[in-house]
């Protein structure tokens, strides 16, 4: 019947509105939550790991100097120190953004990554910690005996650089991580603009509906009127 179809009619841009209201609602959701993530926590560890990899490959150098022999000077003495005592800060806040991000909402990828680089991070805090003191030793100014100090030196210089290594691997995996989360991002986007379209095409069908439904009803409501004149005496037409 006629009041059927366009019962199913509305019915049918009604579902359409609502599921598309709903799709661009999770989309839009899912969008700012990624960019959360990526100024909360990505931005700040890719510039926490670039930083230390700046100190370590300073580290590197003054341990080679000083196991050569030269870096005995006090100026270097007191900038090895501090940048030992920075970059165990600058982990320290590493690991504590990891430790933040872990307890919010996390999709699987990002669990499992934040998974993964916080064994990383504690292991160098491990290590960092372990060579506090052959660093104590090397720059001290009991070190002066060659062969100990070359020794010394050589075992420092290993860890130190094998610490390189990690750091670097930390900057990689993070960089693949932010361009990763980036095209997610682009991909919601556009599906929200997908969505959008999709909205303003319900709409239009819901106004089609609306017209067409008029159109249908209104010979209709020509028979009705004209029934109740007839009914009521009036002949004139």
């Amino acid at each position: 019947s006629i009041s059927a179809r366009i019962f199913a009619g509305f019915l049918l841009v009604v579902l359409v509105f609502a599921a598309v209201m709903g799709f661009t609602f999770y989309r839009m959701q899912e969008v700012g939550r990624q960019l959360d993530l990526i100024n909360s926590s990505y931005l700040r560890l890719t510039q926490s790991s670039s930083e230390l990899y700046i100190i370590q490959r300073n580290m590197l150098y003054w341990v080679a100097e000083r196991s050569a022999g030269r870096g005995r000077s006090r100026f270097i003495q007191t900038q090895v120190r501090a940048a030992r005592r920075y970059r165990l800060q600058q982990l320290e806040h590493a690991l504590n953004v990891v430790t933040r991000t872990q307890k919010s909402q996390l999709g699987e990828h990002d669990q499992l990554f934040f998974h993964r680089t916080q064994k990383l991070l504690t292991k160098l805090k491990s290590t960092f910690e372990k060579n506090e003191a052959p660093f104590e030793k090397l720059f001290s100014d009991l070190s002066e005996k060659e062969a100990e100090r070359e020794d010394v030196g050589e075992s420092l210089f290993k860890d130190e650089n094998a610490l390189v290594g990690t750091i670097r691997r930390v900057r990689g995996s993070l960089n693949g991580r932010v361009k990763a989360v980036g095209l997610q991002i682009e991909e919601d986007q556009r599906y929200v603009v997908w969505a959008g379209l999709a909205l303003v095409l319900a709409l239009l069908i819901s106004l089609i509906v609306t017209y067409r439904a008029r159109q249908m009803l209104r010979p209709l409501k020509v028979l009705v009127e004209g029934t109740k004149r007839i009914g009521s005496g009036d002949y004139a037409e």
